[in-house]
């Protein structure tokens, strides 16, 4: 049995090995979906980029249960189940013999050069192995230490969690896992919070919108560009991936497309070719939002509708040229996904500044954590507390059940409060009223017997 390293070291983390792609076809016989879960998986792990102990520790606990999951139980990572989980820590504790090394640091990659060129495509060692014994050549078995196991679950349960944000799934067997093997020893490690909120609050939403006139209005050139996004994200709500350029497609204006109803009546959909696992929708387009795209053309100096034939004109273009990549050198080209990431976290972070000023220090704090992502539930959030039908908002969202929107309800109380006082009608005066009455003539029977 042999494992793929599957992610390359931090210093060539960002380059391709042909070897890793070589395997995933090897295992996509048994798991249609390993490309979308290894995408997924690469970029969870690109999160810890900027740490590299963090990112090398992930790195091998990610790999090992991936190698596990697709190479040996062969199945999907949204259909491991607890019982899995259980059958995979045992796995851990007694690795087979052909996996574990001798000596620690076994590169991933065989013969580096010490100068690295810029176009270097790593080979990868075939001799490596996931799990170390340093007493193997004193003919000593394999032994796990507990907090290797711990740390190890509790990695697999953040991927889980990182899992349920992007909505691939709302389960999380490695957070059973954590609680039976850590319980009466280290209390919960690695579980998710599970009561904390996704989507932002009225008093955010307001401040970043009002915040947003007032920086168009002192420099539209750079936030005429996020004025638009913000709306698209909250009114449309896509995913990151959904409306950032990648390899198969580059969102642009024909995206927004005109229809014709019976009666004559024109309206638009913002079309999405292809989302997760594969699935294309197109997502009605509000009149807010048909008035910000309005607003953001006339500013690109484009007409105020787009049309079919808009097919080279980029959604967002961008301020300053790519560095790198297929795109590099362009500056008539679409957002990246971290670019996308840093336009939203700027007006977090802005807005949270303001917040604090106006005394508003828990709004404020809960904005920063938030991510893009996080305009996707406040958008899925307010469609479904608006009153618009689930099944309306199933579609828009990409969702193919009613039981993925249970992540959307939220637990602001400020989205419970028009409806609080419909309690009240189990003391309702008038059905006091009939009741006294009834009870005074069953009262005044009884008397006259």
């Amino acid at each position: 049995m042999k494992f793929s390293p599957l992610f390359l070291p931090h210093s060539h983390a960002k380059r391709v090995a042909p070897e890793i792609s070589e395997f995933l076809h090897e295992v996509s016989v048994h798991n249609k979906r390993v490309f979308e879960e290894y995408d997924y998986a690469f970029d969870f792990l690109m999160e810890y980029y900027n740490n590299k102990n963090n990112y090398k520790s992930i790195r091998s606990d990610l790999c090992i249960f991936l190698n596990w999951v697709w190479n040996v139980r062969r199945k999907s990572v949204v259909d491991v189940t607890r019982k899995d989980m259980f059958d995979f820590v045992e796995f851990g504790n007694n690795p087979p013999e052909e996996l574990v090394a001798g000596y620690s640091g076994m590169p991933i990659i065989k013969d580096e050069p010490k100068k690295v060129p810029f176009d270097y495509e790593p080979i990868l060692n075939e001799d490596w192995q996931p799990f170390v014994n340093l007493e193997k050549k004193n003919g000593k078995p394999y032994i796990r230490k507990f907090a290797t196991l711990k740390r190890q679950l509790s990695i697999v349960s953040s991927f889980y969690a990182y899992l349920g944000e992007m909505e691939v799934t709302d389960k999380n067997p490695a957070a059973i896992a954590t609680r039976k093997f850590t319980e009466g020893n280290v209390g919960n490690v690695g579980i998710t919070d599970v009561d904390k909120e996704k989507a932002l609050s009225q008093v955010q939403v307001t401040c970043i919108v009002e915040l947003l006139e007032y920086l168009c209005e002192l420099n539209p050139e750079k936030y005429e560009r996020s004025r638009f996004l913000f709306y698209l994200l909250v009114l449309a709500y896509p995913r990151r991936s959904e409306i950032a350029a990648r390899p198969t497609h580059s969102p642009t204006f024909s995206d927004f497309r005109r229809h014709r109803t019976s009666s004559g009546k024109y309206y638009y959909t913002f079309y999405i070719p292809r989302s997760k696992w594969s699935k294309s929708r197109s997502v009605l387009v509000s009149d807010e939002l048909l008035d910000a795209l309005k607003r953001y053309r006339v500013f690109l100096g484009l007409n105020p509708l787009p049309t079919a034939s808009e097919t080279n004109i980029p959604l967002f273009v961008r301020h300053r040229a790519a560095s790198h990549g297929r795109q590099a050198g362009l500056v008539n080209a679409n957002l990246g996904d971290e670019q996308i990431s840093e336009l939203v976290k700027e007006l977090y972070m802005l807005a949270a500044d303001v917040l604090v000023e106006r005394g508003e220090i828990e709004e404020a704090e809960e904005l920063r954590t938030f991510t893009v992502h996080s305009l996707r539930h406040l958008g899925i959030t307010n469609d479904l507390y608006s009153g618009r039908s689930a099944d309306d908002v199933m579609k828009d969202s990409g969702h193919s059940s009613y039981s993925a929107f249970q992540v959307y309800i939220s637990s602001r109380t400020e989205l419970r409060l028009p409806n609080v006082n419909l309690k009240d009608q189990i003391f309702s005066k008038s059905d006091f009223a009939c009741i006294q009455s009834k009870l005074k003539e069953e009262i005044g029977n009884e008397e006259l017997h």
